[in-house]
């Protein structure tokens, strides 16, 4: 069965596969920045350029223009390819550019998970000191290979060598296990809409050439789910304001973590959240999953 979201972007499951990989990421899983509030030209490296376009009015943006937007939310989610290393750089580029328009509250992470956040606070309190790099500060935050440092470690140098802190956003190994055995999906008006349980399990069906009666498909949806709520609860209770980056399934309006964001915070004012996705053309997203598309990468 192919639902409508689903139909919307035809490249929806190949960019669930590769945006995380469930079967393994289940189980798996520079300076100090300049003063807040300083004004200054900051545009990404011209192979980033791509297009910026604004999801609601369609219309082109500039890299400094993005910036201003960003900088007016209390909350930043910014969905990947995680197999696409400029995506990690724009990231990267983000954590240095956005404090020169507003203080930096704190940053939160999909790729990790709660067990590592002493390791995460040890290693950021190490600099500027010790400055631990490569293969050691990838040792020393017990980094999980589903996340391959090749492609992330410039991104989690970059936070590292910031003052505001870094969140783990992501379930343990425990919790993922005990899900996949329950298959308990969390509790909401938005999120316990049957239509979102269907999309999941028409792109985890796709994504990895599964049986639609394979008995494995609850739990892998209801771990999907939780996934998205433990990032809504790790980004409302972060100091304000919180960037979080994850991978775009995660971040689109329609089914992640923005609807748990809403489930758990009715009052919230939403022009507040904003969504920005790095994405090609060809995966069909729009004004409906995010409010900034860059693409071209």
């Amino acid at each position: 069965m192919t639902s409508a979201v689903h139909r919307s972007f035809p490249q929806f499951a190949t960019a669930q596969r590769l945006a995380g990989g469930l079967l393994v990421l289940l189980l798996s899983a520079c300076q100090h920045l300049p003063e807040a509030g300083r004004r200054a030209e900051t545009p990404p490296p011209a192979a980033l350029q791509g297009r910026i376009l604004s999801g609601a009015e369609g219309e082109t943006l500039t890299a400094d223009a993005l910036l201003d937007e960003l900088a007016q939310a209390d909350i930043v989610i910014v969905g990947e390819r995680h197999d696409v290393y400029p995506h990690h750089q724009i990231e990267a580029w983000l954590v240095r550019a956005l404090p020169l328009r507003r203080p930096a509250g704190s940053y939160a992470l999909e790729m990790a998970t709660v067990a590592q956040q002493a390791r995460l606070d040890a290693a950021q309190r190490a600099f500027p000191g010790a400055r631990p790099t490569g293969e050691a500060l990838q040792a020393q935050l017990d980094w999980s290979r589903g996340w391959p440092w090749r492609q992330y470690g410039g991104l989690v140098t970059t936070l590292m060598e910031q003052p505001a802190p870094v969140l783990a956003a992501n379930l343990d190994r425990p919790e993922v296990e005990r899900i996949l055995r329950n298959g308990a999906r969390p509790t909401g008006t938005l999120s316990g809409d049957p239509a979102i349980a269907r999309t999941l399990a028409d792109t985890i069906v796709d994504s990895h050439g599964m049986q639609a009666d394979d008995d494995r498909l609850d739990g892998m949806i209801a771990v999907q789910m939780q996934r998205d709520r433990r990032m809504a609860e790790t980004l409302l209770r972060a100091p304000k304001p919180v960037v979080l980056f994850t991978g775009n399934i995660h971040a689109l309006k329609t089914i992640g973590v923005p609807i748990h964001l809403r489930d758990l915070r009715a009052d919230l004012v939403f022009p507040r959240v904003k969504v920005l996705l790095l994405a090609e053309e060809s995966a069909g997203f729009d004004g409906r999953h995010a409010d900034y598309l860059w693409t071209g990468h």
